[in-house]
């Protein structure tokens, strides 16, 4: 897949420096990863210079920013989050801040709906953990409340998340699975038993009845690492390097630094590089302030190699650099002293970007994932003729309930959706 650069080298020197910075960077991703502009695009030049101020805890020449700019810090979704984090850096640059007591009244307010956001995500998860620490199951707590506890200074200053993501192993999973629906939560597709090598998780959604403060729960029997790659070792790694976290009011295990950095910047290059939130590089950039011995750095490197991920990790901290004023140890700060990436695996992120439209690029993900000619062969199997229990659970139109009609609505779900993808379409 070729790409036009959306910007140019000489226009990033006509503005404000650090948008200029932030230019060339993006420059940069364009000629090295899919995409035609700016993520970023939608904020206005003069909002991104007080975000780069505030973020980078550098007072800079801001001017006057509109009403309706700010409007756009509390109702854009990729500044989503970042409220609390901005209110936490006016008070650290004390009478240097340069927003107006209103707004700060309003950045003060999200810390606090970031607390009670919280609250209520820790008594839901205390439920679950429970449920499944009494059945022998490990549960291992990622992303939100993982990371707000581990490594931002102040909890709050990090969202729960809009649901609460939680890893088991695989082998458990089936267990955890059965824990959640005995809590009345519903899942409305069971992927596990057809396509646990090419997905990763399931949704669970609360009982209807429910207080509607609880989140839906995705329920991970694996990792979405790098360029589609998963192993075995890859999720017994993690478990083996687990750490454990007991605040006032949760105990929980959860992932170790490194790998979540890995993970976090595998999230927020390969899975969401079109929609990437602030948020997701202030978490690169709190991560990687967790890292604080270097061989946990020269460890960052080899996991990002083994995984398949070096591009996606080097960018996500170039990304971290410069909107969050991440300082890299100088050892580790040129790039060009790092480990190569495997020259597939630039492909492999353009077609895991475009997976979730494109049939022939499921298909090929999922026959890479399989170890062998005969897990290959098992895995087409179960695609084209899935289980009967699976086909009945699905929720498609038409569906006819008596489980031959569900075979035939199954298939020509996947023949409508290859038919209007293609249309115009040439495969990766």
């Amino acid at each position: 897949m070729s790409t036009k650069p959306h910007l140019s080298i000489e226009r990033s020197t006509e503005t404000h420096p650090a948008i200029a910075e932030l230019r060339k960077l993006e420059y940069e991703m364009a000629l090295t990863l899919p995409g035609q502009e700016s993520p970023f695009a939608e904020i206005p030049e003069s909002l991104k210079i007080l975000l780069l101020s505030l973020l980078n805890d550098r007072p800079m020449d801001v001017g006057e920013i509109s009403e309706k700019d700010w409007e756009i810090v509390f109702s854009s979704q990729q500044l989503q989050g970042i409220p609390a984090i901005l209110y936490y850096k006016t008070n650290a640059m004390g009478n240097g801040a340069f927003p107006s007591e209103t707004i700060v009244s309003c950045l003060r307010d999200q810390l606090l709906m970031n607390r009670v956001e919280i609250f209520h995500a820790q008594a839901q998860l205390r439920k679950i953990i429970r449920a499944f620490v009494e059945k022998g199951v490990t549960p291992l707590l990622i992303k939100g409340i993982a990371l707000a506890y581990t490594v931002y200074p102040d909890s709050s200053l990090r969202r729960a998340g809009n649901d609460i993501d939680i890893l088991v192993k695989p082998e458990e999973f089936l267990q955890a699975r059965n824990i959640l629906l005995a809590q009345g939560y519903s899942c409305e597709s069971y992927r596990f038993e057809i396509l646990n090598e090419l997905q990763c998780e399931e949704t669970f959604w609360p009982p209807n009845a429910s207080n509607n403060r609880l989140k839906p729960v995705d329920l991970h029997w694996a990792l979405n690492v790098a360029c589609g790659k998963r192993r075995d070792e890859t999720t017994r790694g993690i478990f083996a390097r687990s750490i454990s976290v007991k605040t006032q009011e949760l105990v929980f295990q959860t992932m170790y630094p490194v790998d979540a950095l890995v993970h976090g910047a595998v999230h927020l290059m390969q899975n969401h590089l079109e929609q990437m939130k602030l948020l997701w590089i202030c978490d690169i950039s709190f991560l990687a302030g967790a890292l604080l011995r270097n061989q946990d750095w020269k460890t960052l490197q080899e996991r990002s190699q083994d995984w398949d991920a070096l591009l996606a990790v080097q960018y996500a901290l170039k990304l971290a650099v410069v909107w969050a004023g991440l300082r890299l140890p100088e050892k580790y700060s040129d790039f060009s002293l790092w480990p190569k990436p495997q020259h597939t695996e630039k492909q492999e992120i353009e077609r895991a970007l475009a997976k979730q439209n494109r049939p022939d690029i499921m298909l090929r993900l999922l026959l890479q994932s399989a170890p062998d000619l005969s897990a290959k062969l098992r895995l087409l199997k179960n695609l084209v003729f899935p289980d009967k229990e699976y086909l009945l659970r699905l929720d498609m139109p038409g569906k006819n309930r008596f489980w031959p009609g569900a075979y035939l609505s199954y298939w020509q779900g996947w023949i409508k959706k290859s038919r209007d993808t293609f249309k115009g379409r040439n495969a990766l």
